[in-house]
């Protein structure tokens, strides 16, 4: 849990969204993430946060607006116009000129109009997932694992941000094996819990596929304490069972090597499902809840598989990441 927790309030987020200033300029003035402004906003406003976003005018407007140059105005907008025919994305464009893929987005609509429109459902068809892909799977079961714990889903893609590589070349493995599509990847330098860290990010770009999983259950954006177990995972095969909790233990799980197997997640309904899956299996745990310090802090859930378990969990189950298999192999050896 950040430390910065403790230096601001909802209520003066809220406030200071409601009168006006925007998700950064908030995210300055307290010391805190854009991040962390925005779950907040989200978690706290509900629908009133999309509402307001919606009725405000879109970041190049007031970028136009404050510009004294016409021409250099007309000059950007034919530079953004130029680069998406050419084939650039609108996340793409706007990592080069310096706008958000918002203002990017509206920049193209009102120059373009319906041609736009056009162009990005001609694009849209290109990643199409197989219609093979769509049954029954372990790999869609670890996908879907994943996706519950470290991976995010957004309307256009799939991905995975971490600092693990190793996680982050299994993940493409499984995406690449179950939808037959390429994946992208890059690797940067990030500030991380006080120290600077190599990110490793994993992305499959496909609104069809985007889609497909959306309809499985799993939400867009931030779903830390939303998401849930597919309905298609609880209720279909084994083999989908195990993927995911397989998925969901490489994300979330860890071995402690004189003890037991653990999660941690601060969604406690989402854990009990997970809890269910393990049940079926045969294999026994435990979920303890812990109280946060502070009050405005979310509670803590622990499932626990202890080391007289374990062996079913490795036998069934176990973790798909080489790093995590050998600490089961040595937790095993230790009984």
């Amino acid at each position: 849990m950040s430390k910065h927790k403790q230096k601001f309030s909802a209520e003066t987020i809220i406030s200071a969204f409601r009168n006006g200033c925007s998700i950064l300029e908030i995210a300055k003035s307290n010391k805190i993430s854009r991040w962390t402004v925005r779950d907040t906003l989200k978690e706290q406003l509900g629908h009133e946060y999309y509402k307001i976003m919606s009725s405000r005018f879109p970041k190049y407007e007031r970028f136009l607006k404050s510009s004294g140059n016409a021409q250099q105005n007309e000059g950007l907008l034919s530079e953004i116009e130029q680069k998406f025919l050419s084939g650039y994305s609108a996340r793409k464009i706007a990592r080069e000129v310096r706008l958000s893929s918002w203002s990017v987005r509206h920049i193209l609509k009102s120059k373009m109009g319906k041609r736009y429109h056009e162009i990005v459902e001609e694009r849209v068809k290109v990643n199409i997932l197989p219609e093979k892909a769509k049954g029954e799977s372990f790999e869609l079961g670890y996908i879907l694992g994943v996706l519950a714990g470290d991976g995010h889903l957004r309307r256009d893609c799939i991905g995975l941000s971490t600092t693990d590589r190793e996680f982050a070349n299994v993940f493409r493995q499984f995406l690449e094996k179950w939808s037959k599509l390429q994946t992208k990847e890059r690797c940067y330098d990030s500030f991380i819990k006080s120290k600077i860290r190599r990110v490793f990010d994993v992305y499959l770009f496909s609104a069809d596929v985007a889609r497909f999983i959306h309809d499985l259950g799993m939400p867009f954006g931030n779903k830390l304490r939303t998401w849930r177990v597919s309905s298609k995972v609880l209720n279909d095969s084994e083999e989908i069972k195990r993927g995911f909790l397989s998925g969901f233990f490489d994300s979330e799980g860890s071995v402690r090597l004189t003890y037991d197997i653990n999660c941690c997640s601060t969604n406690y309904q989402g854990l009990l499902q997970v809890g269910s899956l393990l049940n079926s299996h045969g294999i026994r745990h435990q979920i303890y809840s812990y109280a946060p310090r502070n009050k405005n802090w979310a509670a803590i859930h622990v499932l626990k598989i202890k080391s007289r378990d374990a062996t079913e969990f490795a036998n069934k189950i176990n973790f798909q990441l080489p790093r995590k298999r050998k600490q089961l192999e040595t937790l095993l050896n230790k009984r």
